[in-house]
């Protein structure tokens, strides 16, 4: 920002010295007075000398100290453009004020005092400069040059309250950004908090080899006790032909009669499930939107908003997790959303975990019982050699 800042003043005021009329009154321009006012090189000279150093020190990682530097800039121009043109007119005050702001988005508290205080001291120096003026440097509504002077004390102030009475408002609006950022900071911090003990849950539960249904279960139940928000939340499951998601594990009375049921949806169907099996890709979507893919479950009339996260094993998707709360705007935060996904990839591992467990346990009592079929047919085979060489014996 800073380094923006400096490059768009510097473009900017090339054109400004070359083109522009510096009194309101008159036509000559910056350049054009200069064999006038020799003190108008230093300030060239200065103002661009700062806006180099500026972005050489950003460049260079300087930011603290660099970060003064639009501000400085902004002071140099300040003589140029108000404190030697007396202050007369809307765009010089627009042009105090904006140093006001600059400061105070560059430098936070520290600049905006800064600024108040250059703004000030430059409104004071400008109004002062009025007894030097001449009619011709003036816009033309203003016949009386007495009475313009005699004003300035009174413009001082009032000009001066305005200016100070900004400096609140925008201190108070840094104020309240810095506290909307540590909340925020803080909300962010509790939903890593969260989605770490469920997913340290979902680790015990998976190392006591718990069966995937009791598994996901507890899994679905746990993301309703922790989040607030959402009051029902399940897991579907693709099924082995990659047609149907299929619920195998969802919260409350509602979930055990959509289980009951045997509750699926189409993968690719026009819904919430149906484009997060298909696609793989996040969906939030909203009831009551003419181009939401919220499919309407009669069970749970009290949806406002629902979300569905991919489950997904390399660049398979073996399902999806979903979450619906009745406040219509809890599921947009993005912050939101990636923790809710990072718990859907846990579940995923989970599920592989347990699956390459059952498959593996279902292997071994396949092998035990290949096993004790072989030891049987040995046992048959031994007993048929026993009658064979007892019949040769006595024969």
């Amino acid at each position: 920002m800073v380094y923006g800042i400096s490059l768009v003043m510097i473009v900017l005021f090339i054109p400004y010295i070359l083109f522009v009329p510096m009194a309101v009154g008159e036509r000559l321009t910056y350049l054009e007075r200069v064999p006038d006012e020799p003190a108008l090189v230093f300030y060239t000279l200065a103002f661009f000398g700062i806006g180099i150093l500026t972005l050489w020190g950003v460049s260079a990682g300087r930011l603290a100290l660099s970060s003064w530097g639009p501000s400085w800039m902004w002071i140099l121009g300040l003589y140029v453009d108000s404190i030697q043109t007396g202050i007369v007119n809307a765009s010089n005050g627009v042009i105090l004020l904006a140093l006001i702001l600059l400061a105070g988005l560059l430098k936070g508290g520290r600049g905006l005092l800064f600024g108040s205080v250059m703004a000030l001291g430059a409104l004071a120096l400008g109004l002062a400069i009025r007894s030097e003026l001449t009619l011709d440097m003036l816009p033309q509504y203003i016949t009386n040059l007495d009475e313009l002077k005699a004003t300035g004390p009174a413009e001082f102030v009032g000009i001066g309250m305005q200016y100070i009475g900004a400096s609140i408002l925008i201190y108070l609006f840094l104020l309240h950004s810095r506290v909307r950022r540590k909340e925020g900071v803080s909300m962010a911090i509790q939903d890593r908090l969260l989605t770490a003990d469920i997913i340290t849950q979902i680790a015990q539960q998976v190392s006591q080899r718990s069966s995937l249904d009791e598994l996901l279960s507890k899994i679905v139940e746990q993301i309703n006790d922790r989040f607030d928000f959402i009051y029902h939340s399940q897991v579907f499951l693709i099924d082995d032909v990659g047609v149907m998601a299929r619920l195998v594990a969802s919260t409350g009375e509602v979930g055990e009669m959509l289980l009951a049921r045997e509750h699926g949806l189409e993968v690719g169907s026009q819904s919430v499930i149906g484009r997060v099996t298909m696609l793989g890709v996040v969906t939030v979507a909203h009831t009551g939107g003419q181009d939401s893919v919220h499919r309407r479950n009669e069970l749970l009339p009290e949806t406002a908003v629902e979300a569905a996260f991919p489950l997904r094993v390399g660049d398979t998707i073996i399902g999806a997790l979903d979450v619906q709360s009745k406040q219509l705007d809890a599921l947009d935060d993005e912050n939101l959303q990636a923790t809710l996904q990072a718990l859907a990839d846990s579940i995923t591992l989970a599920i592989d975990n347990v699956s390459q467990f059952e498959r593996a346990e279902e292997r071994l009592r396949e092998n035990e019982r290949l096993i004790e079929e072989s030891r049987s047919g040995l046992r048959e085979v031994e007993r048929l050699n026993e009658r064979l060489t007892g019949r040769v014996w006595s024969e």
